[in-house]
Formats: structure tokens, sequence, C-alpha cells
């Protein structure tokens, strides 16, 4: 017999995948879906489910503990400006972000999985039920990178390791080895999408791992939805970091690449 896992679920495809993998392990799957954040239509695929807004932490708690959970995946992204807006939390939880010496999106988190433990819920590490989706080093389709495009994967990546480390953001567009745009605090897609409109054509994505990977805090991934935002910004290549990032809908991503010429390209770091 299985154990009872809570999910508590933000946008994109992370929610969706850890119930499918968890339900193949026989577990038992709670949603506390984020309002707002959380994919349509988990609700039939999943044991229990309700929806809670930011406001409503000591809520969703009193959710998973009548559901006898005591350990929960977080899935998925909630936008990081909601945890600085006042009236997305509670007074006593504004408080609490506020008295942050730092509010990037690490410490944040942090905050929250502290919250949980401090209510007898821990956060699990997803890191077992990930490995399926990692790459190995190579091209990805059949459009290989071209030395212009290979040169500018090359530029942008020990950047955008410092830039992860720092917690500033994961993503880094570069074009012609200069920097076009580096993520922060709105994401990779409108990342994406603002440089394609400041560079035009051939920029050149790259997303990396930070070099100690919380993968219960920040899960950076591509997927369909990152290939196909490339697309539609004209964007030359994408290279993300080999057998450490998880490659969602991996085989419609490369479809769709290959068919607009999009060079997809997996580099292990030499450390």
């Amino acid at each position: 017999m299985g154990q009872s896992f809570g999910i508590i679920a933000g946008s994109g495809d992370i929610p969706r995948f850890y119930i499918h993998e968890l339900k193949k392990r026989g577990d038992t799957c709670v949603v506390a879906a984020v309002k707002g954040e959380a994919p349509a239509g988990l609700s039939g695929e999943t044991d229990a489910y309700a929806e809670f807004a930011l406001q409503e932490l000591n809520d969703l708690v009193s959710f998973l503990k009548s559901h006898h959970v005591e350990n929960v995946y977080l899935a998925g992204k909630i936008e990081h400006r909601r945890f600085v807006q006042k009236k997305s939390l509670d007074p006593r939880h504004f408080l609490l972000v506020h008295r942050l010496k730092e509010r990037g999106a690490q410490s944040l988190v942090r905050l929250f999985i502290d919250f949980l433990a401090d209510r007898g819920i821990t956060t699990a590490d997803p890191y077992p039920l990930l490995e399926p989706l990692f790459r190995s080093e190579g091209p990805q389709g059949r459009v290989k990178p071209s030395p212009e495009v290979m040169a500018d994967m090359v530029f942008g990546w020990d950047k955008a390791r410092i830039l992860a480390d720092q917690d500033i953001g994961q993503t880094l567009i570069v074009k012609e080895g200069t920097v076009v745009a580096v993520e922060g605090m709105e994401g990779t897609d409108m990342t994406i999408r603002r440089a394609g409109e400041l560079a035009g054509d051939g920029c050149v994505a790259v997303k990396v791992i930070r070099t100690r990977q919380d993968y219960r805090i920040d899960l950076p991934a591509v997927g369909e939805e990152t290939v196909r935002n490339m697309i539609e910004a004209r964007f030359a290549g994408l290279c993300f970091e080999a057998d450490r990032m998880p490659f969602f809908q991996r085989e419609e991503a490369v479809q769709l690449a290959d068919r607009h010429g999009l060079a997809l390209y997996a580099r292990s770091r030499p450390d």
C-alpha cells in the first residue's frame, strides 16, 4: 500500500507530472492548488482536491492535515511578485516576508518550507521523480547549432551560472556575443518575449541549474511551452543543462523545434 502525499500546485506542467508519477507508484495524491496559478482539470486526477489563495495558508495546512498528509511536493511556479504584494498575503505573513533580508525566490520558498515544517509537514525532494526527464549532452533534435549559435551558447554559459548562483535568474538571453536580457522576477517566458522585442531574430537562450540546486525550492525546466515561445520570438537556439534539468513534453518540443529550425542543445557542466 502506498503513502499519502500532498502536492501544492502552482502553474505549468509539473503538478500533473508529479500526480502521474505518484499514482504510478501506488501513492495517494492530495492536491492543494494555488488559486490563479494551478492548471485547470487537476481535480479529476487526484484523490482529494481544494483551492487556496496565498492569504489562506492556515486553511491549506488544515486541509492537508485532514487528509493525514505529512509530506508534500511543491509543484509548479507561483509568480514571485505575488509574495511581495501586500494584497496577496494576510498581514502576519506579509510582515514575515518583509522581515527577510533578501526576498529572492529561494528565500521566499525557504520561508514557506519552514512554515510547513513548523506545522509538522515535511517538503519532499522530487529528484527521484524527475530523473527520467533529464537529458544527456548533445543536440536534442535534427537541428544542430551553427558555429555562431554554439558560440553564443558558450558565451552565455558561465554568465548564466553566476546569475543562477546569485539567485537573480536562471535564464540568460544572448545574441552575437552580447547579453540581451537577464531573467528576473518575470520568469523565463516573459524574458524570452522581451528579448525578441529588443533584439529581433537570432537570439539564443541559456538556462542552467544552480551549483547547489535544491529541487524542493525551485525546479528550472524546459519544455514545449518554452520552445513555442522561442519560435514566436524568432530565436535561433536553446542551451540547457544536461543531466540535471528536466525536459517536459520532450517529443512534442523537439518535433516543434525541428519544424521551425530551432537548435536545442543540452550541455554538461565540466565540474
